[in-house]
Protein backbone atom coordinates (compact mmCIF):
# COMPACT_ATOMS: atom_id res chain seq x y z
CA UNK A 1 0.00 0.00 0.00
CA UNK A 2 1.28 3.46 -0.89
CA UNK A 3 1.09 6.43 1.48
CA UNK A 4 0.62 9.88 -0.04
CA UNK A 5 0.88 13.17 1.82
CA UNK A 6 -1.84 15.64 0.85
CA UNK A 7 -0.82 19.27 1.46
CA UNK A 8 -3.04 21.29 3.82
CA UNK A 9 -2.67 24.37 1.62
CA UNK A 10 -3.11 24.48 -2.13
CA UNK A 11 0.19 25.04 -3.87
CA UNK A 12 0.56 28.31 -5.76
CA UNK A 13 1.10 26.93 -9.23
CA UNK A 14 -0.53 27.13 -12.64
CA UNK A 15 -2.40 23.84 -12.13
CA UNK A 16 -4.37 24.64 -8.97
CA UNK A 17 -7.71 26.42 -9.27
CA UNK A 18 -8.25 29.79 -7.56
CA UNK A 19 -9.49 29.56 -3.96
CA UNK A 20 -12.79 31.26 -4.87
CA UNK A 21 -13.50 28.40 -7.26
CA UNK A 22 -12.53 25.79 -4.67
CA UNK A 23 -14.94 27.42 -2.16
CA UNK A 24 -17.73 27.46 -4.77
CA UNK A 25 -17.25 23.75 -5.54
CA UNK A 26 -17.10 22.97 -1.81
CA UNK A 27 -20.40 24.81 -1.21
CA UNK A 28 -22.04 23.04 -4.14
CA UNK A 29 -20.84 19.62 -2.97
CA UNK A 30 -21.99 20.23 0.62
CA UNK A 31 -25.48 21.22 -0.59
CA UNK A 32 -25.73 18.50 -3.26
CA UNK A 33 -24.66 15.66 -1.03
CA UNK A 34 -26.84 16.85 1.82
CA UNK A 35 -29.80 16.52 -0.56
CA UNK A 36 -30.51 20.25 -0.87
CA UNK A 37 -30.43 22.38 -4.01
CA UNK A 38 -29.91 26.12 -3.79
CA UNK A 39 -31.45 28.38 -6.42
CA UNK A 40 -29.59 31.69 -6.69
CA UNK A 41 -28.65 31.41 -3.01
CA UNK A 42 -32.13 32.55 -1.98
CA UNK A 43 -34.08 29.38 -1.22
CA UNK A 44 -33.19 25.82 -0.44
CA UNK A 45 -35.14 23.00 -2.04
CA UNK A 46 -34.99 19.33 -1.17
CA UNK A 47 -36.43 16.73 -3.50
CA UNK A 48 -38.19 14.17 -1.31
CA UNK A 49 -39.77 12.27 -4.20
CA UNK A 50 -39.40 12.59 -7.98
CA UNK A 51 -40.85 9.67 -9.93
CA UNK A 52 -39.82 10.90 -13.38
CA UNK A 53 -37.05 13.16 -14.70
CA UNK A 54 -35.37 15.63 -12.32
CA UNK A 55 -36.26 18.98 -10.79
CA UNK A 56 -35.48 21.88 -13.14
CA UNK A 57 -35.12 25.59 -12.41
CA UNK A 58 -36.77 27.88 -14.95
CA UNK A 59 -37.59 25.00 -17.33
CA UNK A 60 -40.04 22.12 -17.33
CA UNK A 61 -38.81 18.63 -16.52
CA UNK A 62 -38.79 17.95 -20.28
CA UNK A 63 -36.63 21.04 -20.94
CA UNK A 64 -39.34 23.29 -22.38
CA UNK A 65 -40.19 26.81 -21.16
CA UNK A 66 -42.50 26.90 -18.14
CA UNK A 67 -46.09 27.73 -19.10
CA UNK A 68 -49.44 27.42 -17.35
CA UNK A 69 -52.19 28.10 -19.84
CA UNK A 70 -51.11 31.11 -21.92
CA UNK A 71 -48.86 32.52 -19.16
CA UNK A 72 -45.10 31.93 -19.54
CA UNK A 73 -42.84 31.96 -16.49
CA UNK A 74 -39.17 32.97 -16.59
CA UNK A 75 -38.63 31.63 -13.06
CA UNK A 76 -40.04 28.58 -11.38
CA UNK A 77 -39.67 24.90 -10.66
CA UNK A 78 -40.34 22.26 -13.29
CA UNK A 79 -41.19 18.90 -11.81
CA UNK A 80 -43.18 15.83 -12.79
CA UNK A 81 -45.86 13.79 -11.04
CA UNK A 82 -45.43 12.29 -8.57
CA UNK A 83 -43.08 14.54 -6.70
CA UNK A 84 -42.69 16.00 -3.23
CA UNK A 85 -40.48 19.03 -2.73
CA UNK A 86 -39.46 20.62 0.53
CA UNK A 87 -38.93 24.37 0.13
CA UNK A 88 -37.04 25.86 3.05
CA UNK A 89 -38.54 29.32 3.51
CA UNK A 90 -36.26 31.69 5.40
CA UNK A 91 -37.13 32.18 9.06
CA UNK A 92 -39.15 35.35 9.53
CA UNK A 93 -40.62 35.25 6.01
CA UNK A 94 -43.97 37.00 5.93
CA UNK A 95 -45.31 35.53 2.70
CA UNK A 96 -44.98 32.52 0.44
CA UNK A 97 -46.63 32.76 -2.98
CA UNK A 98 -46.81 30.22 -5.76
CA UNK A 99 -48.71 29.58 -8.95
CA UNK A 100 -49.20 25.92 -9.76
CA UNK A 101 -50.70 24.01 -12.62
CA UNK A 102 -50.14 21.54 -15.41
CA UNK A 103 -47.32 22.75 -17.64
CA UNK A 104 -48.55 23.60 -21.14
CA UNK A 105 -46.08 21.81 -23.43
CA UNK A 106 -46.14 19.47 -26.42
CA UNK A 107 -46.74 16.48 -24.14
CA UNK A 108 -49.59 17.78 -21.97
CA UNK A 109 -51.17 20.60 -23.97
CA UNK A 110 -51.87 22.02 -20.52
CA UNK A 111 -54.77 19.62 -20.02
CA UNK A 112 -53.36 16.09 -19.72
CA UNK A 113 -52.31 15.72 -16.12
CA UNK A 114 -53.35 16.78 -12.65
CA UNK A 115 -51.84 18.79 -9.85
CA UNK A 116 -52.46 18.90 -6.12
CA UNK A 117 -50.46 21.48 -4.20
CA UNK A 118 -49.99 21.63 -0.44
CA UNK A 119 -48.18 23.97 1.91
CA UNK A 120 -47.11 22.62 5.27
CA UNK A 121 -45.33 24.22 8.19
CA UNK A 122 -43.99 21.59 10.52
CA UNK A 123 -46.86 19.19 11.18
CA UNK A 124 -49.57 21.67 10.12
CA UNK A 125 -51.08 21.78 6.65
CA UNK A 126 -51.65 25.47 5.84
CA UNK A 127 -53.06 25.02 2.35
CA UNK A 128 -54.17 22.19 0.08
CA UNK A 129 -55.43 22.81 -3.44
CA UNK A 130 -58.10 20.76 -5.12
CA UNK A 131 -56.87 18.41 -7.86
Amino acid sequence: MQTVDVPAQLPRDSFSPPMAYVRQVHTWAREAFAGWMVQDGRIRIRVLRQDHSTLHFGRSCIETPLRIGAHAFAHGLGTHAFSDLLVDVTAGARRFTAQVGVDCNYDTGGVRGSVAFAVRAGDRELFHSPV
